[in-house]
């Protein structure tokens, strides 16, 4: 399955304007993109949304991911990254 990945404005200013995260942690992230559609469930406080989670280890430092889609974007496999804690 092919899966198309978008990261939200503020994490992706979080990798090119503010350092905040790794580039290889996009890397990372991209290469498990499948697996996190995957593991896509209702948000029960948005019925129309999907959320999962998950961390990654990159440079010896652990992020916690969370990744989100709506039924739109779910038909057409977009998984979307909405936030990053470090």
């Amino acid at each position: 399955m092919a899966v198309t990945l978008e990261f939200d404005f503020r994490v992706e200013a979080g990798f090119y304007y503010l350092g905040r995260w790794p580039i290889a942690l996009m890397d990372a992230i991209d290469k498990r993109k499948v697996e996190m559609f995957n593991n896509l469930t209702q948000n029960p406080l948005v019925p129309d949304t999907f959320i999962a989670y998950g961390s990654f280890v990159v440079e010896n430092r652990e992020f916690r991911v969370i990744f989100g889609a709506n039924q739109h974007q779910l038909d057409h496999h977009t998984l979307r990254v909405l936030h990053i804690e470090p």
